[in-house]
């Protein structure tokens, strides 16, 4: 059972949990005098023994990051909660961008080769390898750098603000993208952005929809691949401040939809990926070591494990039967 069914489970169970009531029995049983209660405005100390309980087990299984830790930023503009946000988006899309910008759009490719009964091993590592430098960024996120500033880049005049952000991974693998916006303020709590994505001297339309409540910023981006083809993704920001979704769009179609988080317990670094594409389900789970990232794999059809080994420009894949596949980590 996985993190995700087991605190579905969890939760379930806890709701279940009839809490009795016995403080008048209590208070009879004693001769302490009782004081009178001071009154308090604040109501943020209440709380339902159900959802204390409940909290009390997130805290155990998750540890939440703040607002800046893992994040350091060169001089320019002040770097708040929403430009953390973002720059987490913007390096999620890069790197699917990078990897393949058609990367599974309306992708019809089987687990099983055609006509035979051989597992399609290079699928399912290419349908990882978009995600996991990715996974291994959020997960080593102290080494994320991000600049904000005013732009005063010619080119792209038009423009307010830049933004870039870089990563350098354990084996020194260096990424870097770059981005130009426009913010307009619809209301006191929602901002479009308008821009320019840019990854390999080409651009891509960029837009977002982003909302903040008091500390909570939830926010939506989407690069477009063609004029009806777009890739987004969206802070999960109600449930949990590390869970991501990918939606893959075609002339307003889901094609493809992505669940993807990660966390850190106890020193315990893990990331899950859920695929749901063409009726079928497929997950990965992830736990990282210092040079291996150890996956099990779960589909409609298959269940394996594979070991990934983490080289300097590449990720190689063996699976449980020895089959190897050698990807890219762009």
């Amino acid at each position: 059972m996985n993190n995700k069914k087991f605190k579905k489970l969890l939760k379930s169970k806890i709701e279940k949990i009839e809490i009795k009531d016995f403080s008048s029995e209590i208070l009879n049983s004693t001769s302490h005098i009782i004081l009178e209660k001071e009154e308090k405005n604040s109501k943020s100390w209440f709380l339902p023994l159900s959802g204390a309980i409940a909290i009390a087990t997130t805290i155990a299984i998750c540890v939440p990051l703040g607002v800046f830790d893992g994040f350091s930023g060169n001089k320019g503009l002040e770097i708040n909660k929403s430009e953390i946000v973002l720059s987490k988006e913007l390096l999620a899309l890069g790197n699917l961008l990078t990897t393949n910008e058609e990367v599974s759009v309306n992708n019809k490719r089987s687990l099983r080769k055609s006509n035979q009964e051989t597992i399609n091993y290079q699928k399912i590592a290419e349908d990882c390898n978009h995600y996991l430098l990715t996974g291994e960024a959020f997960i080593y996120q102290e080494e994320i750098n991000v600049t904000f500033e005013n732009n005063k880049d010619e080119k792209y005049s038009s423009y307010d603000y830049k933004m870039s952000v870089s990563y350098v991974d354990h084996k020194q693998y260096e990424i870097s993208y770059l981005s130009y916006f426009n913010r307009k303020e619809i209301s006191s709590f929602e901002v479009e952005i308008e821009g320019v994505f840019v990854i390999d001297d080409k651009d891509y339309v960029l837009m977002g929809e982003q909302k903040k409540y008091g500390e909570e910023v939830e926010l939506e981006l989407k690069v477009y691949i063609k004029e009806n083809t777009y890739i987004s993704i969206s802070n999960e920001t109600e449930v949990n401040e590390n869970e991501y979704e990918y939606k893959y769009v075609e002339y307003g179609v889901i094609v493809r939809g992505v669940e993807f988080s990660y966390e850190v317990e106890n020193g315990r670094k893990e990331t899950e990926i859920t695929i749901i594409e063409n009726d079928s389900t497929v997950s990965y789970e992830f736990e990282y070591f210092d040079d291996t990232i150890e996956c099990e794999y779960e589909s409609d059809l298959l269940e394996t494990e594979m070991q990934i080994f983490v080289h300097d420009e590449y990720y190689l894949y063996v699976f449980k039967d020895k089959t190897q596949v050698k990807l890219n980590k762009k």
